[in-house]
């Protein structure tokens, strides 16, 4: 088995002696996870067909010079490519250049289980186990052992299936079914023999069951499992004799034995007999055809039934349709964008570095007014810096969506210039609204503006011009964070190098400081809200010396407003003390005032917790 995996291998990894983004056109967007051999990016290619991937990188800017990771990498790469099933991460590319190696994958939108699980229902919650279930019995029928199931590592389709990945600690288990190999994982998901440090030998098929069995029990929970939970659970239901379903899995997989534990097969011959289970899928599917062939013996041949393979075809077919669908975010055209697109240019509504944004109007009469950002190509290296800011505004743009960040987007590449569309809204910015505010409307629009900072930082992005004149003003009263013609992915170690940038007067004090070489883009995007706040408390853009002005009158004070506690930890000089945008957050969850505005505001319904801060 480890033989045919390395031939695979050899055939299948492409090297170069440049630079991974360089050389194969890809553009990084954001940072979606990391881990230990490096970060998990989401990428665009610089054809602007925004076709997103994700990327794993292993770096080899290590003590050792990367030989653990390219180990690492050899190893994931030789696995993924050598299964193909619907509910297993699929349609991989590897790659290794000079200072990483790259496994380039698709990209699922709709994140992981991990931050599905408070929304997920009993009906739900027996989909993905049925589908977690193929996953690991056709690997388990293949002689490989996942090792770290858990809800971070099961992404979700755009079909609302699971999506078995993050292959880096899985291996080949030996015909033995026993292994002493070293003991890893995620520690609330790993088997108790792999905690015991007694335990010399391992069956990892039934370390890899005890890990579904807390994913089930999260699944039932809504949140994700430790090992207290699972503590709870044995302690209340082990002894049940009149289980449900769910109980009699959770009971018979997290059995602490592992002697005494279900395998693969036992949980998929177990879950066939079920007739609500069936139904189910009957019901969900059509017939239950769409799950994959198992492999078992003879005791499995009912499971086995209507179980099937994609072939190539069906899986070429998946992956050009969702090319397709990908491409067609980025509209191309040979003809001017007025004629092709049918617009007419009704005003100016700013100008920026890349050129006009422009209030445009449907030649068809329907007033149907928009907003055109549009980047010029009529500059002197032909447009090629503009289009790089068009396309990374495009694919940071197309990948978020929050109610309080611009969305409904669209974008166009014709032969003058590129062009975002945009929703326009009549009420204008911030910065047009500054002289009528009042307290009750500030305190609204912060906590809006920190709902969705929290939001972008949670997803290492960093906006870098946070000012009034990018904040627009919707026909509800609220905030639209726009503008994200300077914004970037900020590194998991939260500092960067980057370009200095900014609008003057909101430009945190380090980055004004020509002796500071990194920058926690994070901190600077706090910086920035303080000042925007300052100028909705004196209704003016505040500028320097407004800022100069508070810090001398209120820093000292121990008797503050909350608007001057705020003030104070965002425009705090030093980066190291400035609050970042969860402190913010926190901070205005505890004030019962805002509770008391916002459930007043929102029909009671509180937007100010956290976790509600973070998926809005």
């Amino acid at each position: 088995m480890s033989a045919k995996l390395e031939v695979t291998l050899k055939a299948s990894v492409y090297s170069s002696t440049e630079d991974f983004y360089i050389k194969y056109g890809y553009i990084p967007v954001s940072i979606l996870g990391t881990g230990m051999t490096g970060d998990v990016m989401m990428v665009t290619p610089r054809d602007g067909s925004n076709n997103l991937k994700a990327v794993k990188i292993f770096t080899k800017k290590t003590q050792d010079g990367g030989k653990k990771n390219h180990e690492r990498f050899i190893q994931e790469v030789a696995i993924l490519q050598s299964v193909q099933q619907k509910h297993i991460l699929g349609n991989i590319m590897a790659f290794d250049c000079p200072k990483v190696s790259v496994i380039l994958m698709p990209y699922y939108p709709e994140g992981s289980l991990k931050s599905q699980l408070e929304y997920m229902t009993i009906e739900v919650t027996d989909k993905y186990l049925i589908q977690l279930t193929s996953a690991i019995v056709y690997l388990h029928s293949r002689h490989l052992a996942h090792r770290d199931i858990k809800p971070a590592n099961i992404l979700i389709s755009d079909d609302d299936d699971v999506i078995l990945t993050d292959f880096g600690l899985s291996c080949v288990v030996p015909s033995t079914h026993m292994s002493d190999v070293r003991r890893c994982g995620t520690r609330d998901f790993m088997a108790p023999e792999l905690l015991d440090k007694t335990t010399q030998f391992f069956n990892l098929y039934k370390c890899d069951m005890y890990a579904l069995g807390v994913v089930l029990l999260s699944m039932l929970i809504s949140a994700e499992a430790d090992q207290s939970d699972v503590a709870v659970f044995v302690h209340l239901h082990s002894q049940e004799s009149d289980q449900g379903h769910h109980n009699h899995i959770l009971k018979n997989i997290l059995e602490r034995d592992p002697e005494n534990r279900w395998d693969s097969t036992d949980l998929a011959i177990y879950l066939s007999s079920l007739p609500h289970i069936v139904e189910l899928f009957n019901k969900l599917f059509g017939r239950s055809n769409y799950l994959l062939p198992l492999g078992l013996d003879a005791r499995s041949l009912a499971f086995r039934q209507g179980w099937r393979v994609m072939d190539m075809k069906e899986s070429n077919e998946m992956s050009a349709k969702l090319e397709v669908t990908l491409k067609a975010s980025v509209h191309s055209s040979t003809e001017d964008f007025y004629i092709k697109y049918g617009y007419i240019p009704v005003s100016i509504l700013g100008t920026g570095m890349t050129g006009d944004v422009m209030m445009v109007t449907p030649r068809d009469g329907s007033n149907n007014l928009k907003a055109a950002k549009i980047f010029t190509k009529k500059t002197q290296d032909g447009g090629k810096k503009n289009h790089e800011r068009f396309i990374q505004e495009v694919a940071i743009l197309q990948s978020v969506q929050q109610k309080h960040i611009l969305g409904n987007i669209m974008a166009f590449d014709c032969p003058k210039e590129s062009v975002i569309l945009m929703p326009y809204y009549p009420e204008g910015s911030l910065k047009s609204q500054l002289e009528y505010m009042t307290i009750e409307v500030t305190d609204k629009y912060l906590i809006q503006l920190t709902s969705a900072i929290v939001y972008l930082h949670s997803r290492h992005l960093a906006h870098r011009d946070i000012k009034p004149a990018n904040i627009l003003i919707s026909d509800d009263d609220d905030v639209i964070l726009t503008d994200f013609g300077l914004s970037c992915v900020v590194p998991s170690t939260h500092m960067s190098d980057v370009r200095r940038c900014g609008t003057r007067d909101f430009m945190a004090p380090e980055l004004l400081d020509k002796t500071t070489q990194f920058f926690n883009l994070y901190k600077c995007d706090l910086y920035a809200l303080g000042v925007v706040l300052l100028s909705m408390l004196i209704s003016a853009e505040a500028d320097q010396s407004d800022v100069a002005v508070f810090v001398h009158l209120h820093s000292q004070e121990s008797d503050q407003g909350h608007h001057n506690h705020i003030l104070k930890n965002l425009l705090e000089r030093d980066p190291e003390n400035r609050w970042d945008s969860t402190d913010l957050a926190i901070y205005l969850s505890s004030l019962p005032h805002i509770v008391e505005l916002f459930n007043k505001l929102f029909d009671n319904v509180s937007i100010l917790n956290l976790l509600i801060f973070l998926q809005t």
